[in-house]
């Protein structure tokens, strides 16, 4: 199991542009069917990311559109390996792995608004936030734990409240200066980061 992971903001003002051109075809739609140019940058790179992944790992490179499962997941058609991808403003980050499904999730560390813990933490869950030294960062850890797991389930925000959070592993990195909570499943120990930049994807 690797993660790779991509601050956005060292990309070039046409590194977008460069490498939506070299997308299959529903990645290109649905790229640039994004209204937010951030939100494009997310589009395009989290699939050239995988793609650069995928190659380092298997040593295929693939230019194919993704399948999807009931919730959404995305993986590779002839599946050579396990993949799930996430990104802030900041970043995008890949995890893959060639035994198992994967989860991933990145949160930038901010104030939530009121009431979400409530929402998607147990009773004991929003005690112990309650009690940490610092319950913004505390609150956003567990969130980011929670999500990283139902993604590797592929069951989205389903049943967030009952997940078992014991095979996840989360690591606070900073990103252009901005600190962030990343959570893999499953991990006894956080994985190997490689930090990738614009020119090792062209």
């Amino acid at each position: 199991m690797q993660v790779f992971l991509l601050d956005l903001q060292e990309l070039s003002p046409q590194a977008v542009t460069h490498f939506e051109h070299s997308l299959p075809p529903e990645r290109a739609a649905a790229a640039a069917r994004c209204r937010r140019a951030t939100q494009r940058a997310q589009t395009v790179l989290g699939y050239i990311l995988v793609r650069y992944a995928t190659e380092q790992i298997c040593g295929q490179y693939l230019n194919e559109d993704w399948r999807y499962g009931t919730h959404g997941k995305p993986h590779w058609k002839e599946r050579p390996l396990f993949f799930n991808l996430t990104h802030t403003p900041y970043c995008v980050a890949v995890v893959v792995s060639e035994r198992e499904e994967v989860g991933i999730d990145a949160e930038v560390i901010r104030p939530q608004r009121e009431g979400f813990a409530a929402r998607y933490f147990s009773d004991r869950e929003q005690q112990e936030i309650a009690v940490a030294t610092n319950p913004d960062e505390a609150l956003i850890r567990l969130w980011s734990v929670k999500e990283a797991e139902g993604k590797r389930l592929g069951n989205g925000l389903l049943g967030m409240q009952q997940l078992s959070l014991d095979k996840v592993c989360s690591q606070k990195v900073t990103i252009s200066d901005i600190p962030h909570w990343l959570s893999v499943s499953p991990a006894p120990q956080f994985p190997p980061i490689s930090f990738v930049h614009e020119w090792d994807l062209i």
